[in-house]
């Protein structure tokens, strides 16, 4: 089944917060048309202009460090405006750090690594 939102009774109570399109997918919902609902969906929200790039997960990059089960001064970071994302800890009195960068017009992942 192709259900939208969830199901219906999280739906009905929604309704009044929902736009006009939604508003009318709603009944379909609640009568389990979800096929019905979606055609209906798809004649009234389509995407204006350039949609973005799909989602694909190329792969994944684990990065172990044995014996660093116990830390201190455990912090993560996420800056949504440079695209940077950061770990940092203290493990036996040495303070680590990874620190991670995209660039979608790069079409580049970069990871540092350091310790002091």
């Amino acid at each position: 089944m192709n259900q939208l939102y969830g199901e219906a009774v999280r739906i009905i109570r929604l309704i009044p917060l929902l736009s006009l399109t939604s508003r009318r997918c709603a009944p379909c919902w609640c009568k389990k048309k979800y096929l019905e609902a979606q055609q209906l969906a798809n004649q009234h929200v389509t995407q204006k202009g350039n949609g973005g790039m799909p989602y694909q997960l190329a792969g994944n990059l684990f990065i172990s460090f044995p014996g660093h089960d116990n830390v201190s001064g455990y912090k993560r970071d996420l800056n949504i405006d440079n695209a940077t994302a950061s770990v940092s800890y203290v493990h036996n009195g040495v303070h680590y750090k990874r620190e991670y960068f995209t660039s979608f017009t790069g079409n580049v992942l970069m990871v540092r690594l350091s310790a002091d």
